[in-house]
């Protein structure tokens, strides 16, 4: 199993009404959240972790996941409000975000609301902007520092800067989370943001030179999406590395909405499906798996991108995809 922990919001879309006014139109969303939401799409057993709110909202964001077979008995309902994510689209059709979230159910998890434990979970993923919302962005740190030697640790920062408030506390978190995590998903913007100015490979060997400080014996896999450029991926291990880059899928694009959350569930999915989802089968995995795992989680992504709004495909649809490109 996948245990997802992070913000669970509402995205509310630029859209139109009967007459043809701008509206806002509600849709289930959060990173971690659409992971979890894609990965139980793709066939992979998944449970969701988050304080979610108690209003209609909330009752939204439940009944989304119990829809979609997701595990909610990580969750707790709460008598705070749901935070909400409006987002516009420019010219190309690129999200920009404007969020509201004080005193959101989300962000009041505290550390003693942390699961005892976590019995047969294989991966924690975690990320976002829930890292940036006191006090669960320490409640979050607390619990992936004690799973860090456990199971994979599976990362995607996913960053807003508008959430940042302080740039420099942030990075100094940030080496914290990378040094616990087994997988760092990032995209373009992320790079750039932690490196601003380096070349893609550059800035993935700064993080890892971050992320293997001090005694390590767990793999690391960076793993960085380049839009309509493809992906790429670096393994480290044992004083070696190993690499991939692998060409996007040209698609018509709907607007870009929750493709990294689903490329990140790809990547996720590829390796459970072969029994790779821990410390070891990470370690082993060659170039050529790297490449055939990028592909599929490309695939994945290319097709939410041919939607509106985080809707991912199934593991049937990434198939037929695939046996067509």
């Amino acid at each position: 199993m996948v245990l997802c922990c992070g913000e669970a919001l509402i995205d509310l879309l630029p859209g139109r009404t009967a007459s043809g006014e701008p509206c806002f139109v509600p849709r289930t969303g959060g990173s971690p959240f659409n992971v979890a939401l894609a990965l139980a799409r793709l066939g992979v057993p998944t449970a969701f972790f988050c304080r979610i709110s108690e209003d209609f909202f909330g009752d939204k964001l439940v009944s989304r996941l119990e829809h979609e077979r997701v595990d909610v008995s990580f969750i707790r309902r709460v008598a705070k409000p749901t935070t909400l994510a409006f987002i516009d689209l420019n010219a190309s059709n690129e999200p920009r975000y404007a969020f509201y979230f004080n005193d959101s159910a989300d962000r009041s998890l505290t550390t003693d609301q942390l699961p005892p434990r976590l019995d047969n979970v294989e991966c924690l993923q975690f990320g976002s902007i829930s890292l940036t919302m006191e006090p669960g962005a320490t409640a979050l740190e607390a619990l992936v520092a004690r799973e860090a030697d456990q199971r994979v640790v599976s990362f995607d920062p996913n960053i807003r800067a508008t959430m940042i408030a302080d740039k420099n506390a942030y990075l100094r978190r940030f080496e914290g989370w990378a040094h616990a995590s087994t997988v760092i998903k990032l995209s373009a913007v992320d790079l750039e943001y932690l490196y601003p100015g380096q070349p893609c490979r550059r800035a993935l060997d700064q993080l890892a030179a971050t992320a293997m400080t001090g005694p390590r014996t767990r793999p690391l896999l960076l793993v960085a999406t380049l839009g309509e450029s493809g992906s790429v991926a670096v393994l480290h291990h044992a004083g070696t590395s190993r690499s991939a880059e692998v060409s996007g899928f040209a698609v018509s694009v709907a607007d870009t909405i929750g493709a990294g959350d689903t490329f990140h569930s790809g990547l996720l999915r590829w390796l459970q499906a072969r029994q790779l989802l821990s410390f070891s089968g990470i370690a082993s995995l060659g170039e050529t798996d790297l490449g055939a795992s990028l592909r599929y989680a490309n695939a994945c992504a290319a097709l939410t991108c041919t939607r509106n709004g985080a809707d991912p495909p199934t593991a049937r649809e990434v198939d037929e995809f695939l046996t067509k490109s």
